[in-house]
């Protein structure tokens, strides 16, 4: 029996709680025991210092690990260790937990910018279109022609700003021309011999005159700088014969003096020469400037441009500004209402942070 006690003592383990049971031999009497101090249970640990995850308290009950506790809460329970920080939310958190801070300023927004677009006064477009060239041309030469003409209409939509355009189309419309300047503006169609005229005004009616006024001065203008162009020419000329005519006139009076005092044959010989030198002249000076006062009233009905097209309506940009307002107030009140959101979800996080 001593022998079964011994070793069922044997095979039991010590625990924390168990106090090791003393050792006998089988040499030992029952009187007299021996601790054997490897199977000895260890001391127990003293109590930890409160921290952190420690409960102080033997009878207060640590709260549930998946709830969050305040500060105050916190404090109460574990003095003496610093509260946890609060989660970061992020923004669809912080609209789902308050979709009304995140409406409230979208909503606010696109209601000022329907306001502000309807409130605004609308500008209105109209176009007209002008050809350059002539139609009247042989087909051997009508891509040259085109070509030319392309070229031609670059260059003449630059003049729509000139103040050979501008005051008469001012006129026209009852505008200053400071203001006829802002409003008109002019460009090429892409590979196309036409001028495109674009207007604007506050209503339709003004936009349609204003473009009409200013394709028919823009024609007008560009008549007179051809005639002009042509007729300078054409003056350089005949200053250039009338001046060859001059200098003939004094060779034949020279000549007509010098038969005059030597009654010889080359002395007549020289008159006949100055002559018809001079007729030639004076008869080349007088043609240049017949030439020279037709071009000056040229009809116009030889001009490179042709009004193409004239303004018959004009389009409106209420729409288009109202829904470009719409999105940018849609826009700038989501992001508003979304920062709001933010700062409700996260101001424990905030408090904290300032602590």
């Amino acid at each position: 029996m001593r022998a079964e006690g011994w070793f069922a003592q044997e095979r039991l383990a010590p625990g924390p709680d168990v106090p090791a049971e003393p050792y006998r031999s089988p040499a030992t009497p029952l009187g007299v025991a021996h601790p054997r101090p490897e199977l000895a249970a260890p001391p127990p640990p003293p109590p930890p210092a409160s921290g952190p995850g420690r409960n102080p308290d033997p009878g207060t009950a640590l709260p549930d690990p998946g709830t969050a506790l305040s500060a105050p809460d916190f404090a109460s329970r574990f003095p003496g260790s610093p509260p946890p920080r609060p989660p970061l939310v992020g923004p669809l958190d912080a609209f789902l937990r308050h979709p009304f801070m995140t409406l409230i300023p979208l909503v606010l927004a696109v209601g000022a910018a329907v306001a502000i677009g309807l409130a605004r006064l609308p500008t209105y477009t109209a176009e007209a279109r002008v050809n350059v060239g002539r139609i009247n041309v042989p087909a051997f030469t009508l891509q040259g022609v085109i070509q030319g003409n392309t070229t031609l209409a670059a260059s003449y939509s630059r003049a729509i700003g000139a103040p050979a355009v501008i005051n008469p189309a001012s006129r026209v419309a009852h505008i200053s021309q400071q203001e006829a300047t802002a409003r008109l503006s002019a460009s090429p169609i892409p590979d196309a011999t036409l001028i495109r005229i674009d207007a604007t005004g506050h209503t339709a009616a003004r936009a349609i005159v204003l473009a009409n006024a200013a394709s028919r001065a823009l024609i007008d203008y560009v008549a007179v700088l051809n005639r002009t162009s042509g007729a300078t020419k054409l003056l350089a000329r005949y200053r250039r014969a009338d001046v060859v005519a001059t200098v003939a006139l004094r060779r034949l009076d020279r000549a007509n003096l010098i038969y005059a005092h030597h009654k010889t044959h080359r002395a007549a010989n020289a008159v006949v020469q100055a002559t018809a030198d001079y007729d030639k002249a004076h008869l080349f000076a007088t043609q240049l400037a017949g030439v020279y006062s037709a071009s000056l009233s040229e009809a116009p009905g030889n001009n490179l441009l042709q009004l193409e097209t004239p303004a018959l309506n004009a389009s409106s940009d209420s729409g288009s500004v109202l829904a470009t307002l719409i999105l940018i107030g849609g826009v700038a009140g989501l992001l508003v209402g979304l920062v709001l959101s933010l700062l409700r979800a996260n101001r424990r996080l905030l408090t904290a942070a300032r602590q």
